[in-house]
């Protein structure tokens, strides 16, 4: 029995053609994931899995997306552009029927005779908003739903508090279980908390940023009149994190003029 959360649906109806063009963003219903008002949505899919099988939907239908052909095949490519996503893998099954009686999904009418086949995402248990929104990311369709929730800015670096710990280890900075540390080269503090926020929103484990200006550097002498040129900084450095940050700390100098922000996990 497929549980009513998720299902990618795909058909078939011609080649679609190279676009660059604005599209509506694809979107649950029930487990079921669909194009509500523009089957354009469909070429850029097509070229992002460069016509492996072609996929479309039906104008004035019902918004679904299937394919009739090559399912197998479909599943995979789109498996292929979001395995670094987290999101749960997609495989297919023959169109389903809705039984009223029920409110449940069943066996098709006829899946040899023109429902074509659906993807699954999850074994029809998945995540549906996560996938949708990962598949939009891919094809810079815009949906509200998908863009990440901010926490107001807490001035200093993102620390950890865990109440009723010994002193010493009561703020936790966890730089052992960071994702990474990137440089942010020039620019202004308010550019490079953007950039930070949308190098975190890349990776599904990330839970909150540090930006902090980068170390600043002295450069060499002016031989002209031998005085050394002010300090200047190389740019900022963004801190992405993976631990339950809920503080922060501006007890050292590098932090006094830091910034931390965590994700919204709430949804």
């Amino acid at each position: 029995m497929i549980s009513s959360r998720l299902v990618l649906t795909i058909a078939i109806f011609g080649s679609a053609a190279k676009t660059t063009m604005a599209v509506d963003p694809i979107k649950c219903n029930s487990y079921q994931l669909v194009v509500v008002d523009d089957c354009a949505t469909a070429a850029p899919l097509n070229d992002l899995i460069n016509d492996t099988v072609t996929i479309a939907c039906k104008e004035n239908g019902d918004g679904n997306l299937k394919i009739f052909d090559g399912c197998d095949a479909g599943a995979a490519a789109l498996n292929d552009l979001v395995k670094d996503k987290g999101v749960d893998a997609i495989s297919c099954l023959d169109s389903p029927k809705f039984n009223p009686a029920t409110g449940l999904f069943g066996p098709s009418y006829n899946s040899v005779g023109g429902n074509g086949a659906i993807l699954i995402v999850g074994g029809g248990g998945g995540d549906c908003a996560a996938t949708a929104c990962a598949l939009n990311a891919l094809i810079n369709a815009s949906d509200a739903t998908c863009v990440p929730t901010w926490q107001a800015a807490m001035n200093g670096c993102c620390r950890e508090h865990v109440p009723g710990a010994p002193k010493r280890q009561r703020y936790l900075n966890h730089h052992d279980s960071l994702i990474s540390t990137e440089t942010i080269d020039g620019g202004t503090m308010d550019n490079a908390i953007d950039t930070c926020k949308l190098l975190c929103e890349d990776k599904n484990n990330c839970t909150a940023v540090e930006i902090h200006a980068s170390k600043k550097t002295r450069n060499s002498k002016n031989k002209k009149n031998k005085k050394k040129k002010k300090k200047t900084s190389k740019g900022f450095a963004c801190e992405l994190h993976t631990a339950s940050i809920n503080s922060s700390s501006r007890k050292n100098k590098s932090c006094k003029k830091a910034k931390c922000f965590t994700m919204d996990q709430s949804e």
